[in-house]
């Protein structure tokens, strides 16, 4: 959109990249035109480790001590990557396939780095399309991270949760050397460095503006990587790989909340073409999510379309809370804006963030739901950390995404006459009453729900007849032993009421239907609750999930020491505590 949201912030065609950021991954390296004197690649096609050692340190060792000048590097390995990337793009298409096919068994998901380099390799070369290098460089940078710490769990047990992180354990300098190690710092390492992961996922960049170099280089790299792994004989042994995270559960609770969320129609192109927040540039990106969608390809089409969405959020954030320079990346020293402060309630400063104005409860409740809450899918978060089977991502979540925008579109568009065609129609019913699935204080809601349900049904529990018990020298009547007791509990009350509280005490199960009418009636405000607030919900919650424990327990004790009367497999002792536990 030229004049909506970015109004204030950035012109359509500037980048989001600050100036230091965007010198160093844009410009640093990229005019060097440079012929080496020693082989870059070997003669099988993979990284020539002691050249590459010796263009980034020379005589210098201790290569973590001297990483603090990232600029010097890349303008290092910037042309060194620019050599790998013609000297692969002039091979033959199928040796290079046959070549690292099997090199990136080592990863999560080598089919999908085989499909990114096949993107690569029949890319155009004098004119690439600008979707192909973010794509690939999302997706292998999501893939690498995941497997790398598959790698380091191989020596230890706990593996850092940030890529940074991990890029500095001595496990990985162990196994890989600690060339390849710093190669990949300064790729996607601290905020100093290239910092390309980041910068994609977070949707900093505008379409094309990564050199295609790194994309290639880095596929390279994995491959390479994978050979060091067979050298070691460790690609084999390689059998710690965590399971993926299953998401089928809130998949599952959206699906019946959006059970009319159907397909995309041709319809959602052309409104795309429309759409004002959406900027003239990265259209091509929005389209390519859209047929990457249309292909199946679920989890291409989320990547681009989650790190263009932040893109557009970042720029409402700016905008609503005049700070037009949040928009660019920060520094080193400064945090990026990304969903976790675009979401939050308060700004740094304690000033509350006026985002919840701009796009509505109902929208930010979604974004919380799908993007933030820990007990939701936190689809952005596990996706970008390779923590999502990429074959396995259902197309709900990324319905509800492109949903998301076309409301969106319709909150911050300053047209009044753009074509809202029946796709953006059915956007805003959608969404118009949402309400949140997976703030802990619903989910608390409806897991009480669910076990009041349950307790329903100890009246119906089989058990001896009132005959047997009799027989037994007890009874299931136990109404007036109680009947004292109760009434002392209960001796403030007025007599009018005292029944029905005699009832409710004996028989607390007997009747739960209008307990659970009024919870589910119950409306409570979720967006931006006190903390305090949110630790009473966890104990609680803690204490509903024990109390459903013990009734699912106590159900299936019943029920099997019922079948075990039945058939007379009781002892003489058994027999005796299972008819007190009936008639307490």
């Amino acid at each position: 959109m030229e004049d909506g949201i970015a109004s204030g912030t950035s012109p359509d065609l500037e980048s989001s990249l600050s100036p230091n950021v965007y010198h160093l991954v844009c410009e640093v390296g990229s005019q060097i035109t440079t012929t080496y004197s020693y082989p870059v690649l070997t003669h099988e096609g993979l990284i020539e480790w002691e050249s590459l050692h010796q263009l980034l340190f020379g005589c210098y060792k201790g290569s973590w001590q001297i990483e603090k000048d990232f600029e010097q590097h890349v303008t290092k390995i910037a042309p060194f990557a620019k050599v790998v990337h013609d000297k692969v793009m002039n091979e033959n298409r199928g040796v290079v396939k046959a070549r690292l096919k099997h090199l990136f068994q080592w990863t999560t998901d080598s089919e999908t780095m085989m499909q990114c380099l096949e993107l690569l390799l029949c890319s155009d070369r004098m004119e690439p399309c600008q979707s192909t290098v973010d794509t690939c460089l999302l997706l292998t940078t999501a893939i690498l991270e995941r497997s790398l710490g598959n790698v380091f769990l191989m020596k230890n047990s706990c593996c850092p949760s940030m890529l940074k992180d991990l890029l500095v354990t001595e496990e990985l300098e162990i196994i890989f050397g600690e060339t390849a190690l710093f190669c990949l710092r300064i790729l996607m390492g601290p905020p100093t460095s290239l910092n390309l992961r980041n910068l994609l996922w977070h949707g900093f960049v505008k379409p094309g503006e990564i050199p295609e170099r790194y994309a290639m280089f880095l596929l390279v790299l994995v491959g390479s990587l994978g050979q060091v792994l067979r050298d070691k004989d460790l690609d084999t042994r390689l059998n710690i790989v965590r399971p993926f995270a299953d998401v089928s559960p809130q998949v599952s609770t959206l699906d019946a909340k959006f059970p009319d969320l159907n397909l995309l129609s041709e319809d959602v192109s052309c409104l795309f073409n429309e759409l004002p927040i959406i900027l003239q540039g990265s259209k091509s990106m929005w389209f390519k999510a859209l047929e990457n969608f249309q292909e199946e390809r679920y989890s291409w089409s989320a990547a681009l379309i989650l790190q263009l969405l932040e893109s557009i959020l970042r720029q409402v954030f700016a905008k609503s809370n005049g700070c037009p320079e949040r928009v660019l990346t920060a520094e080193s020293s400064t945090l990026f804006t990304t969903f976790d402060e675009i979401l939050t309630g308060t700004l740094p400063d304690g000033s509350e963030n006026k985002v919840r104005h701009v796009i509505g409860d109902e929208i930010l409740e979604m974004l919380l739901d799908l993007l933030v809450y820990p007990n939701g899918p936190r689809f952005r978060d596990r996706l970008s950390h390779g923590e999502l089977d990429f074959h396995s991502i259902n197309p709900i979540l990324v319905l509800i995404l492109i949903h998301i925008i076309i409301t969106l579109s319709d909150k911050l568009s300053d047209q009044e006459n753009f074509n809202k065609n029946v796709f953006f129609s059915k956007s805003g019913r959608l969404l118009c009453s949402y309400k949140s699935l997976f703030h802990p204080i619903p989910m608390l809601r409806d897991d009480y729900i669910k076990l009041c349900t349950t307790l329903d049904s100890w009246v119906c529990l089989p058990g001896p007849t009132n005959d047997e018990l009799l027989a037994n020298g007890l009874s299931n009547d136990t109404s007036g032993q109680f009947y004292d007791e109760v009434k002392n509990i209960f001796a403030d009350k007025p007599m009018d009421s005292l029944a029905g509280e005699i009832i409710r005490f004996l028989e607390p199960f007997s009747d739960t239907h209008s307990h659970l009418n009024s919870c589910k009636k119950l409306k409570i405000e979720t967006i931006f609750r006190a903390r305090s607030e949110l630790q009473l919900v966890t104990v609680l919650h803690q204490i509903v999930s024990q109390c459903a424990k013990v009734n699912e327990n106590i159900q299936a004790i019943s029920r099997r020491r019922f079948d075990q009367w039945e058939e007379r497999q009781l002892r003489s002792r058994q027999r005796v505590n299972y008819l007190r536990f009936i008639v307490r």
